[in-house]
């Protein structure tokens, strides 16, 4: 599990783009308040396309465990609904944020039933509006661009956890595999087999190409090898039956667009299956559960050794070797799992 780190440092309550009344920003830093205010200053206008009221320090307070404070503090706002529009910003007063505050500091009454009597949403807009996938994300240090540029001191798994299952709540289809991968790998609470098979379950009905590794994978772990092939099989039969259709191209695109999404569903039908593949090895030891399907991998056998040593460049190069060790043993063992005749597959 992912506990939170206690670092020290700067505890802001901030202004944004809102009255003090209506939202503030919740946030941390290691700097002091002129620096860090001059520093988001700075940043809001070099950025020509941001136009923002200059951020103001509403609040502020030096503490041994700032990020304990802050991340609880955020625990309670993302998980009762309190989000704005952008990471840290909520719909409270300056009032309500300072009580919440200083109750976490001085370990008042943190009953959430009695904070909540005191905490007042300020409805600047609704939580339908909310974008929990991209919050989480972000939290969680996984946002796009940000993720070769994300500060580790404002990565917090146990907020984006939240996110992610405040969103799945509201009906947020992307949160759903988010949410069963936090419950697989024990980011932001203890890992929980039984929830993550029910929200990648989720994720599959949705749309099997994003569910299929993640459903098989935890059925692996769990030894349920069975329920493993079956989902390879189900996942293998729809999208042979919905061809185009279970890529996602409508009848009247153009051809141009047409061939796009095909060649693009081409690219995440062998990423799928070569996660399977990878999968299966790792966690089973074997591919003895997929002989039943060797001619769909035969098939795309061209496409899945594209597909492993381009993965096999990536990872040397970003040094994860480990994981590279798991590719070569599929490339090693791959051409004789095809051409093989046996129900298993030796070394």
């Amino acid at each position: 599990m992912s506990l939170r780190n206690i670092i020290p440092g700067h505890l802001y309550i901030l202004s944004n783009d809102f009255e003090e009344n209506e939202m503030v920003t919740i946030t941390k830093s290691i700097m002091p308040p002129d620096q860090y205010i001059k520093l988001l200053n700075d940043e809001e206008k070099s950025n020509k396309w941001i136009i923002s009221k200059p951020s103001r320090v509403l609040f502020h307070k030096y503490l041994e465990n700032c990020s304990l404070v802050e991340s609880r503090a955020h625990e309670f706002l993302v998980q009762n609904g309190f989000c704005g529009g952008a990471p840290k910003d909520y719909q409270v007063s300056l009032e309500s944020a300072v009580f919440l505050l200083e109750s976490i500091i001085y370990e008042k009454n943190l009953k959430s039933s009695y904070l909540l009597e005191k905490i007042k949403h300020t409805n600047v807009f609704p939580e339908e509006g909310c974008n929990y996938h991209l919050l989480g994300q972000i939290f969680n240090g996984t946002y796009g661009k940000a993720k070769a540029e994300i500060n580790s001191y404002q990565i917090d798994p146990i907020v984006a956890f939240y996110c992610f299952k405040r969103g799945a709540g509201l009906g947020d289809e992307k949160c759903f595999p988010e949410l069963a991968f936090c419950y697989e790998h024990g980011i932001g609470r203890p890992i929980d087999l039984g929830f993550a098979v029910e929200y990648y379950r989720q994720t599959f009905a949705l749309n099997p190409i994003k569910g299929v590794n993640g459903l098989f994978r935890v059925f692996l772990k769990s030894g349920e090898v069975l329920k493993a092939a079956g989902i390879v099989e189900n996942f293998i039969n729809y999208c042979d039956l919905h061809s185009l259709e279970s890529f996602n191209v409508d009848s009247d695109s153009s051809e141009d667009h047409i061939v796009q999404r095909v060649l693009d569903g081409h690219r995440d039908f062998v990423r799928a299956l070569s996660g399977v593949l990878i999968d299966c090895l790792r966690f089973h030891g074997d591919w003895d559960i997929l002989s039943g399907y060797r001619d769909v991998f035969e098939e795309f056998s061209f496409s899945l050794k594209g597909h492993f040593e381009k993965e096999l460049r990536f990872l040397n190069e970003s040094k994860f070797f480990d994981i590279a060790q798991d590719i070569e043993d599929c490339i090693q063992r791959f051409d004789h799992f095809i051409d093989s005749d046996l129900d298993k597959t030796g070394t």
